[in-house]
């Protein structure tokens, strides 16, 4: 069985580059090496699950998420620059972060923001 194959050749594979990466780099190697396997985990079910399931990778809903989560990373960041309490940059990096995601979902007309929208709509109406 291929699954089965995959999942020995994963294991063996992460057993090696635990022992070799965690003596290298200690803790970080152990990090990287447990990256490195899960990552290669992922892809090769991937390619196996393709075969009985089939999958799309590219939507234009996942561009969308894709481009929303970019332009909160680059406000999370800059909010992060503010030489502030921690606990304070924080709830300011958080804030602004989830409403710039949000807020460019809104304008890349996401349907499942406006599902989320129409839905809360609907509880505070219905009232």
């Amino acid at each position: 069985n291929r699954f089965h194959m995959n999942i020995g050749f994963h294991g063996h594979n992460n057993f090696l580059l635990l022992f070799f990466l965690t003596s290298l780099w200690s803790e970080n190697g152990t990090a990287v090496a447990y990256l490195m396997a899960e990552l290669s985990v992922l892809l090769s079910l991937a390619v196996i699950g393709r075969q009985f399931i089939p999958i799309t990778y590219i939507k234009t809903s996942y561009i969308k998420y894709l481009l929303s989560a970019f332009m909160m990373g680059v406000v999370v960041l800059f909010c992060n620059q503010f030489s502030i309490n921690i606990y304070l940059r924080f709830g300011v990096a958080s804030f602004w972060g989830a409403l710039v995601y949000a807020l460019s979902l809104y304008l890349l007309k996401d349907a499942m923001l406006k599902e989320v929208f129409n839905t809360i709509k609907n509880k505070f109406l219905s009232r």
